[in-house]
């Protein structure tokens, strides 16, 4: 009987040892509540600010430049009906980023948690419309008045040591994970410095996140470059997205520029679907042409380079979903954590010529098509 006991319990053992390091295998997820991610259209300006709601629990990620802050508040007055923000996140001190948040349109929301770069910044030229040291001292007064009503305020170095994933819902498997990115600056040390003297801008510090719902995953990068920020969370989080069953949906770093979404990450991220934040420019409105390039006042965020690069990761995975708020306006991705995304537009607040016609592309029909399907795409490239 002992004998019978001890071959009994023995493949018990090994299948359970065998599943404990199995981390790959599928686990198996039911859908779970609508998570949206709303990617808010910029009008003036390069920038972003991107508001993610999962019931009453609301992030918003940076705030867009100056000029859109209105527009970026009435987002906020739609979607965040308790009036509470619950986590923010300002992701480097460049006023794409922060501009709104400077000019109030947060003011009338609690905020319970806010994460930001944490360190000091010291812009090498005054009057940079990005990077100006009285944008950053504005931002910096802003941020102690929403510590002052009760924020509850941690630079990403402390935040990453403290609390490396913040469970949102755990019973439905969603959860933020914060990237490792070694060139996040800690809380009271300057930027630029010495200790790294290659790296000045602050893009390279930009804080870092992936948001996993059950099968599906979103990092959040904010303005990474290729260089050094992508590389770094590459490099540290090798494993994050290997095992087979894991869906990726990638907003592209830096609104796509020519210095972002390089070969290490889109091999690293193997995206199902991507998304890119960038204003379309007066300079390619109507009554101008469509030009994508890198001139002066031609439209180079997203970069024709960076968004072939894009496109050849996407196709990899048989997908050509990669959408641009300047086309579709206000973009909205609904995830219920297993099934296929859904991408909605609510149409764009800007109109441009089909190349070579005096006809008008029409915003209706372009609200919710891929990038690839637009007639900006179609007629970009000289």
């Amino acid at each position: 009987m002992k004998n019978t006991y001890k071959f009994l319990i023995l493949p018990l053992v090994v299948l359970t040892l065998a599943s404990c390091q199995d981390s790959n295998a599928d686990p198996h997820y039911s859908k779970g509540e609508e998570l949206k991610i709303i990617s808010i259209e910029m009008s003036d300006e390069y920038g972003e600010s991107t508001l993610i709601k999962y019931g009453n629990y609301e992030i918003v990620i940076d705030s867009g430049n100056f000029a859109d802050s209105s527009h970026v508040t009435s987002v906020l007055d739609q979607y965040v009906t308790d009036k509470t923000i619950d986590l923010m996140v300002i992701t480097h001190p460049h006023g794409d980023h922060f501009g709104g948040f400077i000019d109030g349109c947060f003011d009338n929301y609690s905020v319970s948690k806010l994460v930001d770069f944490g360190y000091t910044y010291s812009p090498s030229g005054e009057g940079d419309n990005i990077s100006s040291s009285g944008l950053y001292n504005s931002y910096v007064s802003k941020r102690n008045q929403m510590v002052g009503k009760g924020t509850a305020y941690t630079a990403i170095t402390n935040e990453l040591s403290a609390h490396p994933t913040l469970d949102i819902d755990a019973t439905n498997n969603l959860a933020i994970t914060w990237l490792k990115n070694d060139y996040y600056v800690a809380p009271g040390v300057g930027f630029p410095n010495s200790s790294m003297p290659n790296v000045t801008n602050p893009n390279s510090t930009s804080v870092a996140f992936m948001l996993t719902y059950k099968y599906w995953n979103f990092p959040f990068l904010g303005d990474a470059d290729s260089t050094y920020a992508e590389y770094s969370i590459v490099n540290n989080h090798k494993d994050i997205l290997t095992a087979d069953w894991k869906k990726v949906c990638l907003k592209a770093t830096h609104h796509a520029s020519s210095s972002s979404d390089g070969t290490s990450l889109l091999t690293w991220a193997h995206p199902n679907a991507a998304f890119v934040s960038a204003a379309m420019l007066n300079s390619v409105c109507v009554p101008n042409q469509v030009v994508l390039g890198s001139g002066t006042g031609e439209q180079n965020h997203p970069n024709k380079t960076t968004v072939s690069r894009i496109k050849n990761a996407l196709a990899l995975k048989n997908s050509t979903a990669f959408y641009w708020n300047g086309i579709n306006g206000d973009l909205t991705i609904t995830c219920d954590g297993v099934n296929d995304l859904t991408f909605a537009g609510a149409g764009r607040n800007k109109d441009y010529y089909v190349k070579n016609t005096t006809d008008i592309a029409s915003r209706e029909e372009e609200k919710n098509a891929t990038f690839f399907e637009s007639k900006f795409y179609q007629y970009y490239q000289r």
